[in-house]
């Protein structure tokens, strides 16, 4: 009868022990979880800050065309006048 008791109290303290590491690994997962969405989330404000930049530099860029155009006019107009 001893022996028996020996083995369930053996089994009893490894079922303790799986339950314990289950434990851990549920934590585990629920922090990789929480620190995948956070970088998900920090991808998606790169994202946004790289299409407003594309934006802004697009903006710059129709800016710079019209300056262009602008100072080939200017400097049409300047031709005319002689000094």
């Amino acid at each position: 009868m001893n022996a028996v008791n020996v083995r369930v109290s053996t089994i009893t303290s490894a079922i303790n022990e799986v339950a314990r590491e289950s434990q851990n690994l549920a934590s585990s997962a629920s922090i990789i979880q929480s620190k995948a969405k956070n970088v998900s989330e920090e991808i998606q404000n790169v994202s946004s800050a790289a299409e407003e930049q594309t934006a802004a530099m697009q903006e710059i860029a129709a800016a710079c065309q019209t300056l262009t155009g602008l100072s080939k006019n200017l400097q049409s107009m300047a031709n005319r006048f002689k000094v």
